[in-house]
């Protein structure tokens, strides 16, 4: 009996100007960076079904059953970024692509 195909699509975030940022950053700040960021996709990505496969740094890989669940969820995640980004400090900005 034949398997029913499925999708499996991955969704690659990463920090834009993160090598910069952190080599004028303590350790400490760094991970608190690390840990916002986080805070605020993880769960992005888990409301719209996805899991995090892994990070690496400032990248966040995570998978995804469905091509529309990670193109929605690459959408919000922009804007989740935009509604912190609009209040947070320019030195707390996180900007990603």
């Amino acid at each position: 009996m034949k398997q029913a195909e499925r999708n499996l699509v991955l969704l690659l975030s990463d920090m834009k100007g993160f090598t910069a940022r952190t080599s004028g950053q303590t350790r400490e700040e760094n991970a608190r960076m690390l840990a916002l960021h986080d805070a605020l996709l993880l769960p992005v990505v888990r409301g719209y079904r996805g899991r995090k496969v892994k990070g690496l740094g400032d990248a966040l890989l995570a998978a995804f059953d469905s091509p529309t669940d990670a193109v929605l969820c690459a959408m919000a995640m922009q804007d989740r970024l935009a509604a912190w980004n609009s209040k947070a400090p320019a030195g707390e900005r996180i900007d990603s692509r």
